[in-house]
C-alpha cells in the first residue's frame, strides 16, 4: 500500500495542539507510517495530465488516480462523485 506525499501533510493550525489532539496526531501518523510514500514524478505528472484531459477529473483526483495506475495499484476511494466504479483498477468501499 501507498499513499501520496502530499496526504500526509500537517494541517494549517495555530498553537499548541490539545493533548487529545496530539494523541490522536500521534496515532494517525503511527498508521501513516505503514504506508508506502510514492513522491510525484514525471511519470505521474504525464499520467495525471492524460487522465485530466479524458476524464475531466480536478487535478488532486487525477494525480491520486495516476499514481496508482502508474504504479500497478488498484485505489480505493469514497470519493463517487468523481472516480467511477466501473473501471477495472477502480473500487469504491461500500459498493457491492
Amino acid at each position: 500500500m501507498a499513499i501520496a506525499t502530499a496526504l500526509r501533510q500537517p494541517p494549517l493550525g495555530s498553537g499548541e495542539p490539545k493533548p487529545s489532539q496530539a494523541r490522536e496526531e500521534a496515532s494517525i501518523r503511527g498508521f501513516l507510517s505503514s504506508f508506502e510514500v510514492l513522491e510525484l514524478s514525471a511519470e505521474i505528472a504525464q499520467e495525471a495530465i492524460t487522465i485530466r484531459q479524458e476524464w475531466r477529473l480536478k487535478i488532486p483526483d487525477s494525480i491520486v488516480y495516476a499514481t496508482a495506475r502508474t504504479q500497478g495499484c488498484l485505489l480505493v476511494s469514497r470519493n463517487t462523485g468523481d472516480l467511477k466504479s466501473d473501471r477495472p483498477d477502480i473500487r469504491i468501499p461500500y459498493h457491492h
